[in-house]
Formats: C-alpha cells, sequence, structure tokens
C-alpha cells in the first residue's frame, strides 16, 4: 500500500491555500481559502471528508497614525468532518480547530 493510501499515514492528502487582497485609498480588504483533504477514519476503514475554510478582514486608515481592522475567521463557520469510529474525546483528529467561526476587531496606533 503506498503512503497516500495507508490508514495509519494521519497526513492531510492534500492543503491548497489561496488568497486575494484589495486595496484602495484608506481601505484594505483580504479574504482567504485553505482547503485540508481527505484523512483516513480513527478505524482505517474509510475517509474523512475534506474541509474547506475561508477568512476576511477589512481595514481602514482613519489617520495617519490610527488603522482599524475588522478579522472574521472561519466565515462558514465550517467544521471537522464527523468521525463515527471515532469514539474518544474530541471525537475528531487533532489536527482540527476545535474553534468555529472567530470575530475580531483591532486598532493600530502608532506613537513617534
Amino acid at each position: 500500500m503506498n503512503g497516500r493510501d495507508d490508514p495509519e499515514n494521519l497526513d492531510f492528502r492534500s492543503r491548497v491555500r489561496a488568497g486575494i487582497d484589495w486595496n484602495r485609498g484608506d481601505w484594505q480588504a483580504s479574504t482567504s481559502m485553505v482547503r485540508h483533504g481527505s484523512l483516513p477514519n480513527a478505524a482505517g476503514t474509510g475517509r474523512l471528508g475534506a474541509l474547506c475554510l475561508w477568512n476576511a478582514n477589512l481595514g481602514k486608515k482613519i489617520t495617519e497614525k490610527m488603522e482599524l481592522r475588522f478579522y472574521v475567521n472561519n466565515v462558514l463557520n465550517g467544521i471537522h468532518p464527523g468521525d463515527d469510529t471515532n469514539t474518544a474525546f474530541p471525537y475528531s483528529y487533532e489536527t482540527y480547530n476545535p474553534v468555529g467561526r472567530e470575530i475580531a476587531l483591532q486598532a493600530t496606533c502608532t506613537f513617534d
């Protein structure tokens, strides 16, 4: 059996990342995506599906010394694929982030 299909190989079968940035005047926006390929289930009898996560942020330069940025990580609130064969907490591989959507506001001030 090759390493790609080995049920003991807990690496994602594939990983793809993409992103795009936009700037105009005092505004800036970014979006990014990461797709994690399939993994073997805990019993080694099948594979779990892929997971695609989207992140986005929007920023505005308020003054020469202050910028605000709004972040949303995991925009679609995606969760890891379920694994009915995994009977131990947290019932999924530790490679998955257990946190759902995260929202943050950041203010950056420059003092000089």
